[in-house]
């Protein structure tokens, strides 16, 4: 299977269940490329390693909270020194929206999530995905 470009992810929404994973091991990226998994995350660091082995997986590279936190500006940059390393996309987590917003506005592929977050798992009544739709998304944003 080839890799997804952003407009094929984009597409898959209500279409198809994508399969995701996250690992630090270059050895687990290359087994999960072999066996078809669709997108590979981890941490931005190790992005250039990572997109050796990893031809069919489309990359995300978590980028580091406190450099995205800093400024736009800084969100842009990390944003594509790691597109630069051979990110697809990169992955921002708890960050201000207005960052998250900078990125895209600057054709940045940018993703997160709120589906399963365990250490909020007392809010929302035990472990289950929150955040499906966009009016309980923003609701955890706006906690």
């Amino acid at each position: 299977m080839a890799k997804l470009t952003v407009a094929e992810f984009l597409a898959c929404k209500g279409q198809r269940q994508l399969t995701q994973s996250f690992t630090m091991d270059v050895n687990v990226a290359k087994a999960y490329n072999d066996a078809g998994l669709d997108v590979l995350v981890t941490t931005g660091d190790l992005v250039e390693e990572f997109s050796a082995v990893t031809g069919n997986t489309m990359l995300i590279g978590a980028a580091d909270f406190t450099e995205v936190a800093a400024s736009d500006e800084a969100a842009i940059r990390i944003g594509f020194k790691l597109l630069d390393a051979g990110a697809d996309g990169i992955y921002v987590g708890a960050h201000n929206i207005d960052r998250i917003k900078a990125m895209a506005d600057a054709a940045i592929p940018v993703i997160g999530h709120v589906g399963l977050v365990p250490y909020r798992n007392t809010w929302f009544g035990g472990m289950r995905a929150v955040g499906k739709k966009a009016d309980e998304a923003l609701g955890i944003y706006e906690r």
